[in-house]
């Protein structure tokens, strides 16, 4: 992660608290944000007469992003999220777990992660044609604004990353082989 993301303690949430921030604030948040960059981006490559080729390639690579992080966020929300409220309905609740559709945690989690791998790989990428974030001083007003809306989107990308791969997650997998035992 960048060093300017502040990272809030969230060492007194539950699982299924997170997931729930998780899904209120950053996936409505990718959600929100994918069109509307790419509208922009749309529309800078519009302003400009012969737009240059890393423009195009910003377009490209941040549309495909966008499309993978609609499915990864659906992914989550269809198949590992339910079955994390469960996990933690049934702690606080002291009952049993119902076998769910997933038999652990593990194998989707690991997928997940490298998803969040591969969608760093894309952001870094990005941020590298757009000479990070920072739009020359004659390019289209479109175009500075989506800089600032990809390095604000990076920002919360990271930390929405960070809280799953290093917060969420391991807590499910500890605390599904409790409640296994």
């Amino acid at each position: 992660m960048n060093d300017h993301i502040t990272i809030p303690d969230y060492s007194d949430w539950t699982a299924d608290q997170i997931t729930y921030q998780i899904m209120d604030q950053h996936h409505e948040y990718v959600r929100r944000k994918v069109p509307a960059i790419n509208a922009l981006l749309n529309k800078a490559i519009k302003q400009i007469a012969q737009p240059l080729p890393a423009l195009t390639e910003i377009r490209s690579k941040f549309y495909t992003l966008g499309e993978e992080l609609l499915e990864h966020l659906d992914e989550e929300e269809n198949e590992i999220f339910p079955y994390i409220l469960q996990l933690t309905s049934a702690q606080k609740l002291n009952t049993e777990i119902a076998l769910p559709h997933l038999i652990n945690a593990s194998r989707p989690i690991h997928r997940m992660e490298n998803d969040h791998l591969n969608v760093r790989q894309q952001m870094a990428r990005i941020r590298l044609l757009c000479a990070d974030f920072d739009a020359p001083r004659d390019a289209p007003e479109a175009f500075v604004r989506a800089c600032i809306m990809l390095k604000e989107f990076e920002a919360d990308l990271q930390l929405h990353i960070y809280l799953e791969d290093n917060i969420l997650f391991p807590s499910i997998c500890k605390l599904e082989t409790e409640l296994k035992k």
